[in-house]
């Protein structure tokens, strides 16, 4: 019986350590976003740019609306145009600004729409795939999405300022229909790029001219479940391919702050963040984020900003963008915070 107890008592010690943890996150500046004049659902994406913020709505199922913050959260600037036609927006991915002008990339169709700061439309261009934008070094674009070879999947197509292609890399064997737009690339340290797919847990270096360099992690860390392959239709979202997508750890995004990188993951409709140093070092594991508020996103100063929804019973919910940085410092790292 005292050997029981004791085991109840670790395992509540363990959970209580795993999900009591302090937020590991110091506040430094809060905008409170003055939405209330549009009609939406939810916010998508947002962007930062050097005079405020753009921000992507949702109303229903489709990211179409656009608006242009100043940097204290009013409005400047609306883009409400949705249809099939030259600068109408079906249903937006995600937002990017690049040398002071908007880019927002297509989910559903394979189109790039480029805009002004003050959402002034500009011009579309045709891409192979649609899928996530990212600005990359040597004057490129980057999409990632499912484009696919017989042998398995090159999730990175490589683009020139003018969406011209240049070649695919990144390829990975196995792509889960569920999640083939998650993942992507951020800028890591020392001109490279860190590269990462939500199956593998896993964080790969290229330089600039995208040669592998090597891995963040070595291992997996042991609190992380690993990835189980589906055996149902990669096609048919049903009961049995969410219980499946909520029994591995799923990598959902990384970020690079200040010399540490923060790996963001969901685990039965959980979301955790691990925090690693340049070296691989874990410095934090298995922190549960606050459900409902978990969208964020990197200024050009490598400072991380997160989404903060207040929800009160009568009205309609408040939404605050929040400066954060980490409280937790790798080594060698103390001076960049």
């Amino acid at each position: 019986m005292k050997f029981i107890v004791v085991i109840i008592s670790a395992i509540l010690i363990f959970y209580g350590t795993v999900f009591s943890q302090e937020s590991p996150y110091q506040e430094l500046e809060t905008v409170r976003l003055q939405l209330e004049d549009n009609l939406f659902s939810s916010i998508s994406d947002v962007e930062h740019i050097p005079d405020g913020f753009i921000v992507l709505l949702s109303r229903g199922n489709q990211n179409n609306l656009i608006v242009a913050l100043d940097k204290t959260g009013k409005i400047k600037n609306v883009y409400d145009k949705t249809g099939n036609g030259p600068g109408e927006l079906r249903h937006v991915f995600n937002l990017v600004e690049c040398k002071g002008l908007i880019y927002a990339s297509e989910a559903t169709s394979p189109f790039v729409r480029k805009f002004t700061k003050e959402l002034k439309f500009l011009k579309d261009y045709r891409i192979n795939k649609a899928g996530r934008l990212f600005p990359l070094k040597n004057e490129q674009f980057g999409i990632w999405g499912p484009n696919y070879t017989d042998d398995g999947a090159f999730q990175l197509a490589l683009y020139d300022r003018e969406f011209n292609p240049i070649r695919m890399i990144y390829h990975v064997k196995e792509v889960p229909a569920l999640f083939h737009f998650w993942g992507g690339v951020v800028h890591g340290p020392a001109n490279t790029y860190a590269v990462f797919h939500p199956v593998y847990f896993q964080v790969n270096f290229f330089d600039e001219n995208w040669n592998f360099k090597k891995k963040l992690l070595d291992d997996v860390p042991k609190h992380v479940i690993p990835y189980k392959k589906y055996s149902g239709s990669p096609y048919t979202v049903d009961n049995k391919a969410i219980d499946w997508s909520k029994s591995w750890s799923v990598l959902q995004s990384v970020y690079f702050s200040k010399g540490n990188f923060i790996l963001k993951y969901l685990y039965n409709n959980r979301t955790f963040i691990d925090v690693f140093n340049e070296e691989g070092q874990l410095l934090l594991k298995h922190y549960q984020e606050e459900r409902g508020n978990n969208l964020s996103f990197m200024d050009r100063d490598e400072n991380l900003w997160k989404l903060k929804v207040v929800k009160f019973d009568d009205d309609d919910p408040e939404y605050y963008l929040v400066k954060v940085k980490l409280k937790i410092m790798g080594k060698g790292n103390e001076n960049k915070q």
